[in-house]
């Protein structure tokens, strides 16, 4: 008997058919190149392999008959198929798994186990990575099927924007990074929680990215996308603005005042407060007003010292843009390095004030006396603190005919190159006074008072220029007079060529300080 079989976990006998009913059977086994003993006993077969025997036959009287056959079992195919699989970077493996299919016993291969044959961790998809693993049992044909083994990127990196290296004014609130305009170029950074990451940066949405980050100098403000790319872990983006504030600019022009001279008062300086000035920036000034007026005052009276600074004029109006723009160009050239832009700063501009006040003018009036002889006492008058030259008559309208006194009047009249407004006139005024004259002397009455006196007729005294009679008596107190007036125009005349004097050097002084600006 013959056999042929997959292994199915079952023995399998051999045998003989067609011999005589009362023969002997028997039954021997190959074993390589031998045989085995002869036996009664059948051979059989269970596990996978080939056993190649004789049965032999005997009967008295009958020839014995012999026989080969073979009994085999073949190793049974059995599938083991392993599960695809997967992990989160960074995490542990998780426990594979797999089916099998074909034994017969569940046990026949031992505790089948599963385990991936590589030990790389970066993300991706590693193939036939994971297998099986058995105990060997020849009584099956085993395959595997390999499993792949996906290590999937992480979620958990993340992005932060911050300031870029050496920003240690820039301040961070939410997504916005500010930083005050100081003249310098400024840029951004990010950071990203995973070591490896790759940063990029996008100003337009996200339609292209650049390692160069977004940076900014003047004033404004840029939106930007950040994003971190790593082979491990899913992108990280953020969004973020840098933002560049105008600085604070307080320009106040000077205030100044003094005394009127009959020159121009101006004061062309500007203080800064506030931020000031950005490194290496100034603005360049022209001292005018909106109608392009130079910012001084001679008269009398109070303006603001207003003035302008390159950048201003393209808010100015166009009949004066033009005149402006020339003006401050010519300005600037004398700085070619400077950058001041007011586009940068946030500027507020105050107006001191130029004020000249009246200066004091001095009317002095003379004092005369005489007697009275029936005609006008009059005197001169003098003017002090005229100005650069300036001119004004003087009138005298003060007169004394009569005995008593009257104060020696007088009228300015402005029709000379002085003006009214711009003077404060103070006035000393003297004394017109008429004294009343005295009768001639009678020689009988000195001659009675002699005798009254002396008790004898006396001679007459003679004339004594300093008495009291003579000073009274008509002429001579005249001359008198007129000897006061020659005093007072004396000292008026001094005065004038003093005034004259100190004209002149502040004049002088006044040229070259001009030439000098």
């Amino acid at each position: 008997v013959n056999y042929t079989g997959t292994y199915d976990g079952k023995t399998h006998e051999g045998g003989a058919t067609g011999y005589l009913e009362g023969a002997t059977i028997e039954y021997r086994v190959k074993d390589g190149d031998s045989w085995s003993e002869w036996s009664n006993e059948a051979p059989q077969i269970k596990d996978a392999g080939k056993i190649e025997y004789e049965v032999k036959a005997s009967k008295a009287n009958y020839k014995p008959a012999t026989a080969s056959g073979t009994l085999e079992v073949t190793p049974k195919a059995v599938t083991i198929k392993a599960d695809n699989a997967d992990k989160e970077y960074g995490k542990d493996d998780p426990e594979f798994t797999g089916t099998v299919t074909g034994l017969v016993n569940d046990d026949d291969l031992g505790k089948i186990s599963y385990e991936r044959t590589n030990k790389d961790e970066d993300a991706g998809t590693y193939e036939d990575v994971i297998t099986a693993k058995f105990d060997k049992n020849d009584n099956y044909d085993v395959t595997v099927e390999n499993g792949d083994f996906t290590i999937n990127k992480g979620d958990d990196n993340k992005i932060t924007p911050e300031p870029g290296e050496g920003e240690k004014d820039m301040t961070v609130e939410g997504d916005e990074l500010t930083v005050k305009y100081d003249g310098k170029t400024h840029t951004v950074s990010a950071k990203a929680d995973k070591e490896g990451s790759t940063i990029e940066y996008s100003t337009d949405g996200g339609e292209t990215w650049s390692k160069e980050a977004p940076s900014l100098k003047n004033a404004g403000e840029v939106a930007f996308t950040v994003r971190a790319t790593n082979p491990n872990y899913e992108d990280a983006t953020a969004k973020g603005k840098l933002i560049v504030t105008k600085r604070d600019l307080v320009l106040t022009s000077a205030t100044d005042e003094k005394v009127y001279d009959g020159t121009p008062l101006m004061k062309p300086e500007v203080t800064v407060s506030g931020d000031g000035y950005a490194p290496g920036e100034e603005a360049v000034f022209i001292f005018e007003d909106e109608d392009g007026n130079e910012s001084s005052i001679t008269n009398v009276g109070e303006i603001k010292n207003k003035f302008t600074y390159i950048g201003e004029e393209e808010n100015a109006d166009n009949s004066q843009k033009s005149q402006m723009s020339k003006k401050l160009f010519a300005a600037d050239e004398k700085n070619e390095t400077n950058e001041f832009d007011p586009k940068n700063y946030s500027v507020k501009k105050i107006y001191g004030t130029l004020t000249v006040t009246k200066a004091k003018l001095t009317v002095t009036t003379l004092t005369a006396k005489k007697a009275f002889d029936g005609k006008p006492l009059t005197a001169e008058g003098t003017v002090d603190g005229l100005v650069n030259r300036e001119t004004v008559t003087l009138k005298m309208t003060g007169s004394q005919i009569e005995v008593g006194s009257s104060l020696n009047t007088y009228q300015l009249v402005w029709d000379g190159t002085a003006l009214e407004a711009n003077y404060d006139v103070e006035d000393q005024l003297g004394t017109l006074e008429v004294t009343k004259a005295q009768k001639p002397n009678d020689p009988n009455d000195d001659k009675d008072k002699d005798k009254n006196k002396n008790g004898k007729t006396g001679t007459k005294k003679p004339h004594d220029p300093k008495s009291s009679d003579d000073q009274t008596n008509g002429k001579k107190p005249a001359k008198a007079a007129q000897t006061g007036d020659q005093f007072d125009i004396m000292i008026y005349m001094m005065l004038m060529l003093t005034a004259m004097a100190v004209m002149i050097v502040m004049v002088v002084w006044s040229r070259r300080r001009r030439d000098n600006e």
